[in-house]
């Protein structure tokens, strides 16, 4: 059953023939760490927040469409983590959603959603020369901006804000920046969650994201047969009313049955 990996901005999955149940597996994007700007003043960035990750199973009917996101940064219906605010040490891009919608009623049935940015450091050339950090953007889905560090005695000036992340859900937020006038670090992101749609089930939701990717898995039961004692599946054999015979895959050469 097929990955679709960062990139697949809008894909398209048709449920196979036979299948009748899939597991589907949508992992977020971590948020990027902040920049590192190192100076006289020697602060520490923030790091990223985690992806989210979901887990459900869901019944389907085979030749049903689905559309699978996983965008790259660019515009997307579900959904890019915000950008980092701009400074001497920028704050991280937000980290992008992943997930899957049904195609008949647009139906979202998992979304994994991407971790904030972590806030930029401080940055400082002489002891009274300093600049605070950018905000990290908020992850995909709806995360919150992070806040540009304030400036110093000196007025530097504040660092930018990020952005918030697009969408609706449970994004993680941006880390601040770093404040100039205390010389603090910059914050870390906060963590990304997802959602599953109640048509699901088995679900787990977590915050183990990571490498952004939608995993979908055939996990349809066996069909079972009626021994005449126990049911037995039916997978490579055939019951002759009292064993099970192997199916040897043959093809016809022209004049005889030929095994493969």
């Amino acid at each position: 059953m097929p990955t679709f990996s960062e990139g697949n901005t809008e894909t398209m999955y048709k449920v196979p023939p036979g299948v009748t149940r899939i597991k589907v597996e949508a992992y977020a994007a971590n948020g990027d760490d902040g920049y590192h700007t190192r100076g006289v003043v020697d602060t520490e960035e923030g790091s990223g927040g985690s992806g989210g990750y979901v887990s459900a199973k869901l019944d389907v009917v085979p030749g049903e469409t689905f559309k699978v996101y996983v965008p790259d940064g660019r515009l997307s219906p579900l959904a890019n983590g915000g950008q980092g605010g701009d400074s001497y040490s920028s704050g991280g891009h937000g980290g992008g959603a992943a997930g899957l919608r049904r195609d008949s009623d647009g139906a979202l049935i998992v979304a994994a959603d991407g971790g904030g940015g972590g806030g930029g450091n401080v940055y400082g050339s002489t002891s009274t020369l300093r600049y605070p950090g950018g905000g990290g953007g908020g992850g995909g889905r709806g995360g919150s901006k992070g806040y540009g560090g304030g400036p110093d005695d000196d007025d530097s000036g504040p660092g930018d804000d990020g952005s918030d992340g697009e969408g609706t859900g449970n994004g993680g937020s941006g880390g601040d920046g770093g404040d100039a006038g205390d010389y603090t670090d910059g914050e870390d992101g906060s963590p990304g969650t997802g959602s599953a749609h109640p048509d699901t089930y088995d679900v787990t939701i977590n915050s183990n994201g990571g490498e952004q990717k939608v995993v979908i898995t055939d996990i349809t039961p066996p069909v079972l047969y009626w021994k005449g004692d126990v049911f037995d599946s039916a997978s490579s054999k055939y019951w002759d009313g009292s064993n099970w015979v192997d199916i040897t895959p043959k093809y016809w050469d022209g004049s005889n049955w030929v095994a493969i």
